[in-house]
């Protein structure tokens, strides 16, 4: 199946257009505990995905996150990877934004091994959004990343 044009539920990911300045504390290995990175969003493929292009200022750090609706289940599909090797695959947990809230379930592969993760983005207001990223480790949930994420006027 082909799609001619924007599926209407990428209405959704229009706030996340643009470039964000990001204040990363993070708790994984190899990362500094307390970063800045910048990223830009923009949709790519006739507005049927939207590609999230992050990097890093303080070391040698690059992450792609895409993102797009997925007909056939009726939520978002992302896909992510880096130049460090880690990549992974999430879904939304239902249609969109709930509560100013949209939470991605999923896998993220590491060089040790694959784990669960939970990714939830919380618009705090039309400039702002955080990015708060869990891993599954046993049976406990561990929150590996908090990014505090600020639109840059360009």
């Amino acid at each position: 199946m082909v799609l001619d044009r924007k599926p209407e539920q990428n209405k959704e990911l229009d706030f996340l257009v643009g470039t964000w300045k990001l204040d990363v504390k993070a708790s994984v290995t190899g990362l500094p505990s307390e970063s800045q990175m910048v990223g830009m969003i923009y949709p790519i493929h006739d507005g049927i995905w939207y590609q999230w292009d992050i990097q890093s200022l303080m070391r040698a750090g690059r992450i792609t996150w895409i993102c797009g609706w997925n007909p056939s289940k009726s939520n978002f599909q992302v896909y992510f990877y880096d130049n460090h090797g880690v990549h992974g695959v999430e879904s939304s947990v239902g249609p969109g934004w709930e509560d100013d809230r949209l939470r991605f379930t999923g896998t993220m592969y590491l060089p040790e091994g694959e784990v669960d993760v939970i990714d939830e983005f919380t618009r705090i207001d039309e400039n702002c959004f955080h990015d708060d990223v869990q891993i599954l480790l046993g049976k406990e949930w561990k929150q590996i990343l908090h990014a505090e994420c600020h639109r840059l006027v360009v």
